[in-house]
Parts: structure tokens; C-alpha cells; sequence
């Protein structure tokens, strides 16, 4: 009979054998029923156990750790590694490569399996500690970007520090993240070449490298001149001083007016305000812009007009406005009326000195003003009256008596033009007299101007009648017996306007021998019925004229047979 320690009971039927010591082990079974009857077996059993054993040379280091095991196992013809990392292995004496890919430390639990002939095993352990070493890499935003390009680069986070070259002649020891700015002064594409190394807390390094590209980039700048300025000047000149290159222009004036040169030179605006003025330059990717206000002030108003000319009222003036920079205006012509017409027609009704006032409103709103005195001279009512109206010729003169009227204003300096109709001199006097020298009726003009050249006429239809001067005349010889018949009769041969007539004929001796009141009755040479003698007689005729004039007038007469 063999030890029974390794059973797990002795006093049941069925008990387990378990061991881990390799040898033979006897056993023997011993049954007893109820009467106290007994039964006994026996076996031997052989534990074929093999011993699992093995030694490395693995210190905890930084991913990837490469260990040597060396197995020491007894009474194993196969052997199974698992190395805890998912990978496993036959081989007696394995090499295995342990890699940490996260961000803590990793304790991997690597296991020999020893197998026996008799398929039995038997298994050791043993951890191997790897710090974690991750696989750096380089994330950029972006990859690509316009000078003066502000980079981010990301990597993988958990170290303990990180030491970045930036390959542009800068390195820096930062965190995992970091913000860089790269310049680009060239006119092309320029590739640099940023390296990390990153120590882990457990001492580890890795190292990782990416490229970004920096597009060339305009900075664009330019000088205005003058940026403030006042009306009429319209006129800014621009000078382009950004820096040459393979670039492209556009100028916005801020009136919109563009110009795709690099140097525009000079622009005027069309009139005053607030401009802003950009300027972009453009490359193949890259645009870079800058502006400026430019200002066009309006300049304050200038209130002028042309000169107004004094005349005679009524005076019409169409006045001329030559004020600058204005926009509205105001006119007072002096005596209440105003217009805001910018060129206005005003009419003086009456005499007197005026101040014309203008007020000019510019687009700021500011005023200016400007005035000017004016004379509005009277016009003369030429006037005048006539005494007496109806004359004779050659005897009796027309009376003439100014009546002009100047109104308030003096009539010292009046000049007076008569025209008397008859196509004599004119008469410059105030109040002439004329004789007219032939009958009929006359038209009478006057003409009148004052100092200040103001002209007025009066013009008097049949102003005068005039009426011829009575005549009368006898004729010296006659002869009843003529064959004429107006040669018989002894009467006036001219005989006009007279009224009032008494003709008397004397003999030598002064005897009456005829006498008549009828301008149409004469003596026919007969006396007392008969003929008188061939002699020389005497008459006398004696009256009035139709202007009332005496007449008496003697002569003698021959009387032929």
C-alpha cells in the first residue's frame, strides 16, 4: 500500500488523486459491506509530471524591450510560450520583442508551458515590465498656409517632455502642442522639415519628423498722398511700396474705379466725400490686402455775382450767380422781396438805392454772404401843357409849360428836346416859344432826360393849330370894258380871313363916289349910272381879320376904257 496524501478522501467512494510530484504511487482500495465482510484492490499510479522552468535577461526598459528566455524545465519533451502580448512560441530558448504602445506601463505575463511525453504539464511565469514608448507622430493644421503662416502641431500626448526643431533655425522644448509661426520672404513655395523628440517619464525617447509648405505672401502697403484734402482739389497720388514680386494688383478706389496696375500714379475723385482706398496683392495662393481712407472736403462757399448795372426804373436785372461750392442760395434784393432761385430776374418799380444781398449755403452747411449796393434811377413823366393852342402864322407864338415830374428826385439836371412838328431847330429850353411860319396842324413832342440818362417823351397829337394871317389885296388899274370878266370890277384880288370889311373910292377931290361892306360886291366903274372917266381913283378898305386884328389900308387905282 502506497501513501494516500494525495487523495482527496479515504473514506468515500470515489475519491480524486491529485499530485504535483512526479513518481509511482501505489494505492489500495479496502471495501467492507454490513456483515462486516471485506474486499480489497490495489494500483499503482505514475505521475508523469514535468518540471516548468525558465530565467530571462529582461530589465523593465522602454518599448520595444527584447528579452532572452532560457528554459530550465525537467522531464518536458514540448514547450509552449505565451508571452502575454497575444504572441506565443515552441521554440526551447525564445527571443521575444515586447512593445508598448500605449501610455502607461505595461506588465506582460509571459508563461512556459512545459509538456511531458505523457502529455502532462506543468507551468512557470514570470512578468516582464515595459514602459511605455509610444509611436510619435505629427499632426499639422494646416499643412500648407500663406507666410507668415501660424502652424499647429499636434503629437501623441503622455510624455514627459518634448524637444521640437522646427527647421527653420528655431527649436524649442514645449509641450505636445505647439503654435509656430514660419516665414516665407521668397517669391516660391518654401518646405520645412519639423523633427520631435519626446522623452517619456520612464526615460524613453522616440523621435518623429513631418513637412509643411509655406506659400510665399505679399504684405502689401502704399503711401496716399495728401489723404485729406479740400475742393477743388480732387487729385491723390498713390505710391505702391509693397515689396516686388511675382504678384498680382488690384486698386479699389472707393468711388468704383479699379486699376490692375502696380503703380496707378494719380486719381480724382468726382467730387467730395470719404474714400476708402484698398489695395490687394495676390500671388499663386497667397493675398494679402491693406486700405486707407482718403477724405475730399468741401470747401466753404463763396457768395458772388456778377455786378448789377444801376438804371432807369422800372429796372429789370437778371442777375448772374458765379458763387463756387455752393448748393442753395438766398437772394435779397433790398427792398423786402427775396427768391432762392440761384439765378433770378427781379424788377425795380421805384427809385432809390438798393442793397442786393447774397447768401450762399455750401455742402458742409456753412453760408456765405455778399452784397452790393445798387441805384434804380427815376424815370421822368414827361409832361406838358400848351397856350394857346391855336395861333396864326407868323404873328402869334405857342406857349409851352413844362410839366414834367420827376417824383422826389431833383429835376435840376433834366435835359428837355422840343420837336415842334414843323421841322424846325429843336429847342432845348424848358419852357419855349414858338412861332410857327406856316398854318396847319402840328404834332408837339417833348423829350426828356435826366442827369442820370433816364429818358421819358410826351407826345401831343394836334398840339397846335395853326391859322394862316389874314391878307388883303387891290389890285392899281381895271377896265370896265374889258373882255375879262374878273378885269371889270374894281374888288380885292386876295382876300382871306377877313371878318369885318368896309372898301371906299374917292375921286381926286376926295368926293366918296363908292363904298361897299361885301367882301364879293367891287366897283364896276360906274357912277350914279354911268361910266366914269378914265382917271386915277383912290381907295380905302377897313376892317377886321378873324383873329381879330384892325386892318385899314390905302391905295390907288387906275380906271381904263
Amino acid at each position: 500500500a502506497g501513501s494516500t496524501t494525495p487523495l482527496s478522501a479515504v473514506d468515500i467512494p470515489n475519491p480524486v488523486f491529485n499530485t504535483y510530484l512526479r513518481g509511482n504511487y501505489g494505492l489500495s482500495l479496502t471495501v467492507t459491506d454490513s456483515h462486516g465482510c471485506q474486499a480489497r484492490d490495489s494500483i499503482t499510479l505514475f505521475n508523469d509530471s514535468p518540471l516548468s522552468s525558465f530565467v530571462s535577461d529582461a530589465k523593465p526598459g522602454c518599448s520595444p524591450v527584447t528579452v532572452n528566455f532560457t528554459n530550465q524545465s525537467d522531464y518536458a519533451t514540448d514547450f509552449l510560450w505565451d508571452f502575454g502580448d497575444g504572441s506565443t512560441g515552441t521554440e526551447v530558448d525564445p527571443v521575444h520583442t515586447f512593445a508598448n504602445h500605449t501610455s502607461s506601463v505595461q506588465y506582460y505575463n509571459v508563461r512556459l508551458t512545459a509538456i511531458s511525453s505523457n502529455n502532462c504539464t506543468h507551468t512557470a511565469n514570470e512578468y516582464i515590465t515595459v514602459y511605455p514608448n509610444p509611436e510619435l507622430s505629427i499632426t499639422t493644421y494646416p499643412e500648407k498656409a500663406c507666410a507668415p503662416a501660424d502652424i499647429l502641431l499636434s503629437s501623441t500626448p503622455g510624455g514627459r517632455s518634448y524637444f521640437w526643431n522646427f527647421g527653420d533655425g528655431e527649436e524649442i522644448s514645449g509641450d505636445f502642442n505647439v503654435l509656430h509661426t514660419f516665414n516665407n520672404k521668397t517669391d516660391k513655395d518654401t518646405v520645412y522639415a519639423i523633427e520631435l523628440i519626446s522623452t517619456s517619464f520612464f526615460g524613453c525617447e522616440d523621435t518623429a519628423t513631418t513637412l509643411i509648405t509655406v506659400h510665399p505672401s505679399p504684405l502689401a502697403s502704399f503711401d496716399a498722398d495728401p489723404l485729406t484734402q479740400m475742393i477743388p482739389d480732387v487729385t491723390v497720388s498713390f505710391t505702391n511700396t509693397t515689396e516686388a514680386g511675382n504678384w498680382n494688383y488690384l486698386w479699389r478706389f472707393g468711388d468704383g474705379q479699379t486699376s490692375p496696375l502696380r503703380d496707378p500714379g494719380q486719381h480724382s475723385y468726382p467730387g467730395t466725400g470719404e474714400y476708402m482706398v484698398t489695395l490687394v496683392v495676390s500671388g499663386e495662393h497667397c493675398t494679402d490686402s491693406v486700405w486707407t481712407n482718403t477724405k475730399i472736403v468741401p470747401h466753404p462757399p463763396v457768395a458772388l455775382f456778377n455786378p448789377v448795372e444801376p438804371g432807369c426804373m422800372p429796372l429789370t436785372v437778371q442777375f448772374e450767380n458765379t458763387s463756387m461750392y455752393s448748393t442753395s442760395f438766398l437772394w435779397e434784393f433790398g427792398d423786402g422781396a427775396v427768391s432762392n432761385k440761384p439765378d433770378p430776374e427781379y424788377t425795380y418799380y421805384e427809385w432809390g438805392t438798393y442793397k442786393i444781398k447774397l447768401t450762399a449755403w455750401g455742402e458742409d452747411g456753412t453760408t456765405d454772404s455778399y452784397s452790393v449796393n445798387n441805384d434804380v434811377y427815376v424815370l421822368p413823366n414827361a409832361y406838358f401843357d400848351i397856350a394857346p393852342r391855336t395861333v396864326y402864322v407868323n404873328e402869334q407864338s405857342a406857349h409851352f409849360f413844362n410839366q414834367t415830374d420827376n417824383g422826389d428826385y431833383p429835376e435840376a439836371g433834366n435835359k428837355y428836346a422840343w420837336d415842334f412838328g414843323d421841322g424846325s431847330d429843336l429847342s432845348y429850353e424848358k419852357n419855349p416859344v414858338h412861332m410857327y411860319e406856316k398854318d396847319g396842324t402840328y404834332d408837339v413832342t417833348l423829350y426828356v432826360e435826366t442827369d442820370k440818362g433816364c429818358r421819358d417823351l410826351y407826345e401831343y397829337s394836334t398840339a397846335v393849330i395853326v391859322k394862316p394871317t389874314g391878307k388883303i389885296y387891290f389890285p392899281n388899274v381895271f377896265s370896265p370894258l374889258a373882255s375879262l370878266e374878273e378885269n371889270r370890277t374894281f374888288k380885292p384880288a386876295i382876300l382871306d380871313y377877313v371878318k369885318e370889311y368896309h372898301l371906299m373910292i374917292f375921286n381926286r377931290w376926295g368926293e366918296l363916289i363908292f363904298e361897299t361892306y361885301d367882301q364879293a360886291v367891287g366897283w364896276d366903274g360906274y357912277i350914279n349910272g354911268k361910266l366914269a372917266k378914265e382917271d386915277v381913283y383912290i381907295w380905302k378898305v377897313e376892317g377886321n381879320y378873324e383873329n381879330g386884328q384892325a386892318f385899314i389900308e390905302k391905295g390907288d387905282v387906275t380906271l381904263l376904257h
